[in-house]
């Protein structure tokens, strides 16, 4: 696993095609790994704070059941368009370098960056999204009418 500001780093030198898409696709398994992490964690926080999953979570078997499955909606609904946006990221790179004819060295790692914060943020908004289709949440105590 590279270190964060090895992430980011972009080489000082021209890159050909082969070598900018080479650059976004060694760094896509920790992008997934951040993203899967975090899908864990919103995984927990829609189960716990649901009133829907409350009655079908009353064991613990029941709760990981629950966290599960969501987990794999997650997977399937946040992971996967996740991952079409980050080829996006390297299209619009050689985009970027073949109209601006442009060496490519700054626009990768902040194209990476916002991508990340993007990502990040689209995960984060689910449990909202989630809680305000459910009808009521715990958070707000409030239903909705």
């Amino acid at each position: 696993m590279m270190g964060f500001t090895q992430y980011f780093a972009r080489p000082a030198v021209p890159q050909s095609v082969w070598e900018i898409i080479k650059w976004w696709e060694v760094r896509r398994l920790n992008y997934n790994l951040i993203l899967i992490v975090e899908i864990i964690i919103v995984a927990f926080i829609v189960v716990t704070f649901t009133p829907s999953s409350q009655q079908e979570t009353a064991t613990f078997p029941a709760f990981m059941e629950q966290v599960k499955q969501t987990f794999y909606f997650g997977l399937i609904f946040l992971l996967i368009p996740a991952n079409i946006w980050y080829t996006g990221g390297w299209v619009v790179d050689l985009i970027v370098k073949k109209i601006f004819r442009l060496k490519a060295l700054g626009f990768g790692p902040v194209a990476l960056a916002t991508g990340v914060i993007f990502s990040l943020l689209f995960v984060a908004a689910f449990p909202v999204l989630i809680a305000s289709l459910s009808g009521k949440s715990k958070l707000s105590g409030k239903s909705k009418v």
